[in-house]
């Protein structure tokens, strides 16, 4: 991802903060608010590298291969699809 690209990103998730913030209740946003550090940490574990070393690599393991496959696959589910 460009830092571009990233930026936009977070402008995004900020401005989605902000519009919950105002259309949830306090409790309900208190929820989301605890929930979303998680959810980045997910996205930061995705996000290693493991699906570009993967392709890299000139030999790959059936265990490496299962690896990146129970990683990556599910991720989009983890993270909302983002």
């Amino acid at each position: 991802m460009t830092t571009s690209a990233s930026m936009a990103a977070q402008a995004i998730l900020l401005a989605t903060n902000f519009v919950l913030a105002r259309i949830l209740r306090p409790d309900d946003f208190g929820l989301v608010a605890m929930v979303l550090p998680i959810l980045g940490f997910v996205w930061l574990l995705q996000e290693f590298g493991i699906s570009l070393a993967t392709v890299q690599k000139k030999t790959l393991t059936s265990q490496e291969s299962s690896f990146a496959f129970w990683l990556n696959v599910p991720a989009p589910s983890w993270r909302g699809a983002h």
